[in-house]
C-alpha cells in the first residue's frame, strides 16, 4: 500500500468512496513521488490506480445492490429510477430534458426521500445523445449539484448497460469535462483527467 485516506464531504460527513477524489489523490501521489501505479486504502477497500500524465485510471471494484425500475413519489409526481451502490449509493433517473432540469431542487427531494433513509442517496440524471451519456449529479454531503461525479458515472454506466444502451465502454459527459467507464462483468474501471492546477505550502 502507498497510503490510506479518510474522505470527507464539504458538509463534514464522511464518504466511503469518491471516484473523482480517487483520481485526484492518485495524481497527487504521482506528482509527489513519480510513481505511476498507486494502491491506497479506502472505506470500501484497496483501490488501485494508474497514472499516465494527466490521465488517471482507477479500478473502482464491483458494484452491489442493483435494483432496477424503482418508483418513488415526490410531491405528487412519480419518478422511475434505478438504484445501485458503486462505492456509495446512487439513484439514477433517465430524463428527456437534462439542460432544463432543476437538479438541485429535485435532487434534494429524492436524496432525502424516506425510501433511501436513513443514509440517503446521491441522485444522477442522465440522457443518451450523440453516442455519449450526458449526466448531472446532486451529490449527498455536498447538498448541491457538482461538476463531475466518478461514482455517479459508474452508476449511470451500470444502469445504462442494464437498459441496453451499451455493453462495455461508456463515455460520460459532465459539466466538468468527460469521463469514461469500462465495465467487465460487475467490475468498474473509471478513467478521466486529473490536472495539477495549483501548488501551495502547508506551514
Amino acid at each position: 500500500l502507498d497510503f490510506a485516506w479518510d474522505f470527507y464531504n464539504s458538509d463534514g460527513s464522511r464518504a466511503e468512496m469518491c471516484g473523482n477524489g480517487a483520481m485526484g489523490a492518485a495524481r497527487l501521489f504521482n506528482y509527489l513521488t513519480g510513481k505511476r501505479e498507486v494502491e491506497f486504502l479506502t472505506d470500501v477497500g484497496v483501490i488501485k490506480a494508474e497514472v499516465n500524465g494527466d490521465t488517471v485510471t482507477v479500478d473502482m471494484g464491483s458494484y452491489s445492490d442493483l435494483r432496477m425500475n424503482i418508483e418513488i413519489q415526490v410531491e405528487g409526481d412519480v419518478f422511475k429510477g434505478h438504484f445501485v451502490n458503486t462505492g456509495v449509493p446512487h439513484f439514477v433517473v433517465e430524463v428527456e430534458d437534462l439542460d432544463g432540469l432543476d437538479v438541485v431542487s429535485l435532487g434534494r427531494k429524492i436524496r432525502f426521500h424516506q425510501f433511501f433513509s436513513p443514509s440517503g442517496t446521491n441522485v444522477d440524471f442522465f440522457k443518451v445523445e450523440d453516442g455519449f451519456f450526458s449526466m448531472r449529479t446532486y451529490e449527498r454531503g455536498v447538498e448541491d449539484e457538482t461538476l463531475a461525479c466518478g461514482t455517479g458515472a459508474c452508476a449511470v454506466s451500470v444502469v445504462s448497460r442494464e437498459l441496453g444502451y451499451g455493453r462495455k465502454l461508456f463515455p460520460i459527459r459532465v459539466k466538468g469535462g468527460e469521463l469514461e467507464v469500462e465495465m467487465e462483468g460487475s467490475f468498474m474501471r473509471l478513467r478521466g483527467e486529473a490536472r495539477i492546477v495549483y501548488k501551495g505550502i502547508l506551514l
